[in-house]
């Protein structure tokens, strides 16, 4: 088995073990399917040298190991498409060696896989079992001084290797990063927080520090990554109100692990695990369906307005999602306001974060005239108004003309 260096000394495996489940897995109509790499605590074996055999669990033995070997206690261990990983001392910046298979881009009969279509996604850092920080160790150096460093370095593998392998335009989607992720397509979510309207509130901050900290590419699982259930009514309205923030995120992205969870069988008819139950925009019902498709709909319309702030991100480092301090700094209020943003310079979003509420306050920040997407109602800036808020409807408002004829979507849905 043969492995290689990449130039952050990562060591992937470098025979086709990736690409032949990259192939195994393809879907439906030949698109390709994402696959994940998980770091987590690992037996740090070299290449070449034997694993011995020992029961799962057993960190004391693990840690001993590694220190015998001279190499990290933390490793990466891949979702079958590639093989082991381990990041390997010494040896870090000796050039860049070829990609691993499972993140390289197909050729054969996956050649039409063009740069715009997804890589293999990296999700970070370690997400199993007891963390015991003291005790990690990396070449560069001890865990106190280079651990938030580590996973800059882990998405700067795979963006390193994309583009040595002919994709300009590499993204991973990852749930941890430190500043610089961005130049590597760091892509982030905020991990598989809960479906609460507790965890809907605190993406708001998330999505603002991250942007300030100049990762401008930010999302959230759409309802929370687990404890939703698909038939109570509760969770389906904190649904709707987390879909129509996505839909003024930087990333609109509906993913969880829905309950209750539904068996999966193999090919024989074998029971083989359990999943979660179905999670598409058409698995509520039909009045919540159309909900969706309506903010489905107004993110496309949407779509010259977001690209337009993603190549300003691209080329200032601005933020996507900001504070309304960000545009307003001179406004003493708007660095008091921590449940609005604004999605651009133009366009002011009011989420709503109660179950239950079909109204709330939202503050215009001075020195702009607003105007309220859903009625067309016009405010001078500097003052708290009391927005209309059914479940089909979230606040917006636009302080341009031009945002204000791309949100046409939203026209007449707070009546």
């Amino acid at each position: 088995m043969a492995f290689e260096v990449l130039g952050n000394g990562v060591l992937w495996r470098g025979d086709d073990h990736g690409q032949r489940h990259h192939r195994r897995g393809r879907g439906r109509g030949g698109l390709p399917l994402v696959r994940g790499l998980s770091p987590r605590p690992a037996s740090a074996a070299l290449p070449g040298r034997r694993r011995p055999r020992r029961p799962r669990g057993d960190r004391r033995r693990r840690r001993a190991d590694a220190a015998r070997a001279g190499v990290p206690a933390v490793g990466l261990r891949g979702s079958g498409a590639a093989g082991p990983v381990r990041v390997g001392p010494g040896r870090a910046h000796r050039g860049h060696g070829a990609l691993p298979a499972a993140v390289r881009r197909p050729e054969g009969d996956d050649a039409g896989a063009g740069p715009s279509q997804l890589p293999d996604l990296g999700s970070l850092p370690p997400e199993y079992g007891a963390y015991e920080f003291d005790h990690y160790l990396y070449a560069a150096g001890p865990t106190a001084k280079v651990a938030n460093i580590y996973p800059r370095d882990f998405v700067r593998a795979v963006g390193e290797g994309q583009r040595a392998n002919g994709n300009d335009r590499p993204l991973s989607l990852v749930r941890a990063a430190w500043a610089g992720s961005q130049r590597h397509g760091a892509l982030i979510w905020s991990g598989d927080v809960h479906s609460t309207w507790d965890d809907l509130r605190a993406q708001i901050a998330a999505g603002i520090h991250m942007g300030v900290a100049g990762i401008p590419w930010f999302t959230t699982d759409i309802g929370g990554f687990t404890g939703g259930w698909v038939d109570d009514p509760a969770f389906r309205e904190l649904l709707v109100r987390w879909f129509q923030f996505g839909a003024f995120s930087p990333v609109m992205r509906l993913h969880g692990d829905r309950r209750p969870q539904q068996p999966v069988a193999t090919a024989a008819g074998e029971y083989r695990l359990e999943s979660g139950a179905d999670n598409e925009v058409w698995s509520y019902g039909p009045e919540i369906e159309e909900t969706f498709v309506s903010y489905i709909r107004l993110r496309e319309a949407l779509r010259p307005y977001t690209r337009a702030l993603m190549a300003e991100a691209h080329e200032h480092g601005t933020p996507v999602m900001r504070g309304l301090f960000y545009e307003f700094p001179d406004d003493a209020c708007c660095w008091q306001v921590g449940d609005q943003f604004l999605f651009g310079a133009d366009v002011l979003v009011a989420p709503v974060l109660e179950p239950g509420a079909t109204e709330r306050d939202v503050y215009l920040p001075v020195g702009a005239t607003w105007t309220d997407a859903r009625t067309g109602e016009e405010f001078d800036g500097g003052q708290t108004v009391r927005a209309a808020a059914p479940l089909a409807s979230i606040p917006v408002f636009a302080r341009t003309p031009e945002a204000l004829a791309l949100l046409g979507e939203l026209a007449g849905v707070a009546e």
